[in-house]
């Protein structure tokens, strides 16, 4: 399943105070500001808020609305900088520190990222995305234990919380508590609906189960919410490959590769179709693709080691 640094960017409904800007108005800065953040243009929402920022440089909500714009743009060093500046003015500091702690949780700087976690929660204990992005932090530092009591206090003070019953899920799952993390995921779903990531690993939690017709029903629908998820396709591929459909498994591998060329696990589980299917040429060249891919897999080289036997045993019967 795939974890690492995954956090919710909710898109922000911005409301900038008066501040007898012109030419715009508050309105029609709003207006503008929401519009680049709906179309994912951050750069423009970014260019604008520097026109603005040039007459009032320190205005915090101009720099954390910027800070916002800097993160979605993977430029971090920029948005420390401005959210370390709008925390300076602000009155609403525990919203700045979170996003300042998810830019050092990018940057891989966790101690710099718990630390800021940990403020945003003192200042703000109801801030259950604090809580549920500092377990994640946690939980990607193998402290478990921690990491379930902030998902935990995360769904306590918000039920609806999706993201963190689909991250409790992820640590059920990894601790192999399938049964635990399949009601987390089904939770999560049942709250969004359109969650792709919550039907892609409850689909994981149904396969471990041996519910493999439910798990084959959640990797459709997280495909249907998300026609690019190549992880989705690997999965569901290899649900196919256990049910004896190697057509659609071949198809469905085919495609991980078409959107992410570099799935070595995609490129071996193809090959092993092709491999039940006597094509051993075929079945090579994807396991030699999956090895040049990730070198390190062991389970790639003693495949290809296994196959290049055969097909010579092959010859020399011939």
């Amino acid at each position: 399943m795939p974890k690492g640094k995954f956090f919710f960017w909710v898109v922000v409904l911005f409301t900038a105070r008066p501040l007898g800007l012109s030419p715009l108005s508050s309105e029609e800065l709003n207006y503008l500001l929401n519009h680049y953040a709906r179309s994912g243009n951050f750069q423009g929402m970014k260019e604008l808020l520097n026109k603005f920022l040039a007459e009032f440089p320190d205005d915090p909500e101009l720099l954390f609305l910027r800070g916002l714009a800097n993160s979605r743009t993977a430029r971090y060093g920029e948005a420390l900088i401005d959210f370390t500046r709008a925390l300076e003015n602000t009155k609403d500091k525990s919203r700045v520190l979170l996003e300042r702690a998810k830019v050092h949780y990018q940057r891989d700087s966790y101690s710099e990222a718990l630390e800021d976690f940990s403020q945003a929660i003192e200042i703000d204990p109801k801030n259950a995305a604090a809580y549920n992005s500092r377990g994640n932090l946690k939980y990607d530092l193998r402290d478990y234990v921690g990491a379930l009591v902030d998902f935990s206090q995360a769904i306590e003070i918000d039920p609806k919380n999706a993201a963190a019953y689909n991250s409790r899920g992820n640590l059920k799952y990894d601790l192999r508590d399938y049964v635990g993390a399949l009601a987390d995921f089904s939770r999560a779903v049942e709250i969004d609906p359109n969650y792709a990531v919550a039907y892609y690993n409850r689909g994981d939690a149904n396969r471990e189960l041996r519910n493999l017709t439910a798990a084959l029903t959640d990797y459709n629908r997280a495909i249907e919410l998300n026609s690019e998820y190549a992880n989705a396709y690997n999965n569901r591929g290899n649900i196919k490959r256990t049910l004896k459909d190697y057509g659609g498994a071949l198809a469905d591998f085919s495609r991980a590769i078409e959107i992410n060329p570099e799935h070595a696990d995609a490129y071996f589980n193809r090959g092993n179709v092709k491999h039940e299917l006597n094509d051993y040429e075929g079945a090579l060249v994807d396991y030699l693709q999956a090895h040049k891919l990730r070198p390190e897999n062991q389970n790639y080289l003693q495949r290809i080691e296994e196959l290049t036997n055969r097909l010579e045993d092959q010859a020399g019967a011939r």
